[in-house]
């Protein structure tokens, strides 16, 4: 008996000498911007030799990385999500076109600059970017670890890093939300937003430690792989971007421990970087098969350290997917922190997550998407805490936006002139959720819009109360050329109720009221003054499912509108040697308008438009003051058709039938060449009457040049009209009003 408990002493004794003699591989990944992605590729390598991290530390996209695979991802998986990635849109800093809600896409984009206010000042935040799709997007790849608070129990024990924003010291996190750490440890100063963190804010770890190597040994690791992406200070030529400079400066205390960090690694892997920068975001796919070229190269020493660990009976590495099985939690309650200026009413009815039901994590993001582009919000970021196995509460992070703003823009157009645009937008002025807008243009046609949006009963009901004044100068055009040019005024004012059936779509009914005065320029001795005034009711519907506003790939526009014109007052005042005064009660109209526009995406460049447009006064005789105006690329006036290969206002009917195709390539990333040819029909519908004549019918052409600017479209054509035998120039720079 004696001797049995000895030997069990002895071979426990042994066996715990042979486990301390087994080396714990550690992984460190350093930060690197775009350069990250290269990590992708050497993780592949790993998985294909079969070898087992025990330890992985990261910094900056190293955590990004480093935090998915040590969660169980492999790495083509981690690659799949990379390749899926519109890095555009990650640091846009704004919601993606289609998630922006129906009422919000008029305004969208519509601006070179928007300013925050608060308390009658201008705010400056501590980054440029709070970049919500960065923090949705690492939701969604970190769920199937959502309830898993400690990351040194993840399949791989992680650490990653960040750098105190109060005393530049490092922040080692091994615990909390894995998606705020590793936002944390990329917050590049002065491009990301800082990041709350207890009693202080957290920037970029690269600014301390880029390459964590001395975490992995605090770990436990006695043997480390290294990957680093930086050589230290860059020289200045290879300083190309405005990000090199930033990292570059956050990177100087970095660079005090650089080497010693790089002597600590038994295997260092340092890949030939050449002339990618960290902002290289757009030679992603080169970055991974550059990555999974060093992996390759690397593949002979991964595979002979993992056959050297599986002969002392070390545990393999599995070759497939390591995570836990996640794929819906049960939301039993919701927790909200931030609001202060939306109620919490608001912001769950536009969420609409409820209680007790089963979500994925595409789902939730995608709620989240839909509220963020109320446009209310700088950053919703989700957490669970787990309340018993499969069932969490929901905890949501909100950042709102400031309740004002000032937007400014300028714009040139070849028919207005030179124009600047301003704007001041107010949410819940006076009114709880309300949103209002005062916008003017100030040029040669000044301009002056008030909008109020009023939320009924629950945000997707709404009021809508639109006034505005335009003083324009319009031809008249007789064949083709112009007769006369007209200074018109034009006041409206409308009062609608509209239904939100989803973000993309809304109907509603309405009234308004309109008031137009035309004088033409002519002669002062002989002197015209038309005015007419009237009322309408409407029925309205718009559907929008576009992925950009401007220069879009794919998607429907669609609009349509119903009008009951009554009560009309019109009266002419001719001046010549006496004043001549003519009054006419025009009789009640009916009104269509409608568009159907569609985008077809051919390739990642190039894609196919199609649009088809009907407008129709029936029953309506005062053509002069209520007709149609076809001409011009870009729609911005009254009553305006576009239509390529004549100018504003060149016809004018008082129906309309339109069909154009087009095709766009994108040339670099912000140019565009596109050709169009349209055709129409017009002047076919006097009560609805057949076609009498030829010449209702019209066919143009346009090519355009375009470039997509930070202070809106530069586009610059050429037209011509088969009817008309002419060429006429176009010219828009900058958003219009």
């Amino acid at each position: 008996m004696l001797r049995h408990s000895v030997f069990a002493f002895v071979f426990l004794l042994l066996s715990v000498s042979l486990q301390a003699q087994k080396p714990g591989i550690g992984l460190a990944l350093s930060g690197g911007g775009a350069k990250g992605l290269i990590h992708i590729g050497i993780l592949e390598a790993i998985d294909s030799a079969g070898l087992h991290i025990d330890y992985l530390t990261g910094t900056s996209m190293g955590s990004v990385v480093g935090g998915l695979y040590a969660a169980g991802y492999t790495g083509k998986q981690i690659e799949a999500f990379a390749q899926k990635i519109d890095w555009n849109n990650i640091f846009s800093g704004t919601p993606a076109y289609r998630n922006v809600s129906i009422e919000e896409k008029a305004e969208f984009q519509s601006y070179a600059v928007e300013l925050p206010l608060e308390n009658g000042t201008i705010k400056i935040q501590s980054g440029f970017m709070e970049a919500e799709e960065l923090w949705l997007g690492l939701g969604e790849m970190f769920f199937p670890v959502y309830d898993q608070k400690d990351y040194t129990r993840f399949d791989i024990p992680f650490k990653c890093v960040a750098a105190d924003l109060s005393n530049g010291m490092a922040v080692v996190m091994d615990k909390g939300e894995i998606v705020k750490s590793v936002r944390s440890s990329m917050a590049i100063p002065s491009v990301f937003t800082a990041i709350d963190y207890q009693d202080t804010k957290l920037v970029d770890g690269g600014v301390v430690r880029n390459f964590p190597v001395s975490d992995l040994i605090a770990m436990g690791a006695n043997y480390c792989i290294g990957v680093n992406l930086s050589n230290g200070l860059e020289p200045p030529h290879a300083l190309k971007s405005y990000l090199d400079v930033l990292l570059q400066i956050s990177s100087f205390r970095d660079y005090m421990n650089f080497d010693v960090e790089r002597k600590l690694c038994n295997l260092l892997i340092e890949p030939p970087i050449g002339t990618y920068s960290a902002a290289s975001f757009s030679s992603s796919a080169k970055l991974i098969a550059l990555g999974k070229e060093v992996g390759r190269a690397y593949y002979p020493q991964f595979k002979k350290l993992a056959d050297s660990l599986l002969a002392i009976d070390y545990r393999s590495h599995s070759l497939t997917s390591r995570l836990p099985i996640q794929e819906s939690v049960i939301i039993d309650s919701i927790a909200v922190t931030g609001l202060k200026i939306t109620s919490l009413n608001y912001f769950t009815d536009k969420l609409n997550i409820r209680n007790g039901k089963s979500y994925t994590a595409r789902q939730i993001t995608e709620a989240i998407r839909k509220t963020y582009g109320s446009r209310r919000y700088t950053r919703i970021a989700f957490f669970f805490d787990t309340l018993a196995p499969g069932h969490a509460l929901l905890r949501l992070e909100v950042i709102e936006n400031p309740a004002a703003y000032i937007k400014a823009g300028l714009h040139y157009h070849s028919y207005t002139n030179f124009s600047a645009i301003g704007a001041l937008s107010f949410r819940d002025f006076l009114i709880p959720n309300s949103n209002t807008l005062l916008k003017f243009n100030i040029g040669d046609n000044p301009r002056i819009m008030l909008q109020h949006l009023q939320p009924l009963f629950k945000p997707r009901m709404g009021l809508f109360v639109n006034v505005s004044y335009d003083r324009t100068n319009e031809p008249l055009f007789r064949d083709h050329s112009i007769e006369v040019v007209t200074s018109v005024r034009f006041f409206s004012a409308s009062l609608a109720l509209a239904h939100q059936f989803s973000s993309k779509m809304y109907a509603g009914i309405g009234a308004n009221f309109r008031n137009i005065v035309s004088k033409p320029k002519v002669d002062p001795v002989y002197n015209v003054r038309a005015e007419n005034s009237y009322w309408n009711t409407y029925l309205f519907l718009k559907r929008n499912t576009l992925d950009r506003k401007y220069y879009p790939r794919e998607g429907y526009d669609i609009s349509a509108k119903a009008a009951f014109i009554f009560a009309q007052d019109y009266k002419l005042d001719s001046i010549a040697k006496e004043q001549t005064t003519v009054n006419q009660a025009y009789g009640e109209y009916l009104q269509f308008q409608g568009k159907l526009q569609h985008y077809l995406s051919l390739s990642n460049r190039a894609c196919l438009a199609t649009r088809l447009q009907l407008n129709l006064n029936y029953a309506e005789k005062n053509v002069f003051m209520n007709a149609w105006s076809l001409g011009g690329l870009t729609e911005f006036m009254r009553n305006q058709v576009t239509f390529s290969g004549l100018q504003e206002n060149e016809v004018t009917a008082n129906s309309l039938a339109v069909l154009e195709a087009g095709y766009r390539r994108q040339l670099t990333t912000n140019f565009y060449l596109s050709g169009t040819a349209n055709a129409a029909l017009y002047s076919f519908a006097e009560y609805l009457k057949p076609i009498s004549a030829a010449d209702n019918f019209l066919s143009g052409y346009a090519v355009s040049l375009c470039y997509d600017s930070p202070i809106g479209p530069l586009e610059v054509s050429a037209m011509y009209c088969d009817q008309s035998k002419r060429w006429n120039s176009y010219v828009n720079i900058g958003y219009h009003f």
